[in-house]
């Protein structure tokens, strides 16, 4: 879910990104790299703050 949600994020289609790499996370477990891309995806959603959580999780 997370590849697909990379996928869209790099073509820009940012709601769809988020929304596969959410159902990554809700899946359980996620990986450092799945909790950075959301973060990724919300800094290019103009929600630095939100991002910032995200990748602090991340760490």
């Amino acid at each position: 879910l997370d590849t697909v949600g990379w996928i869209y994020y790099k073509q820009g289609q940012l709601q769809k990104a988020r929304k596969y790499i959410q159902k990554a996370i809700d899946s359980g477990n996620p990986s450092a790299e799945v909790l950075e891309h959301m973060g990724d995806v919300l800094l290019k959603l103009n929600k630095p703050a939100e991002a910032k959580k995200w990748w602090q999780q991340a760490l």
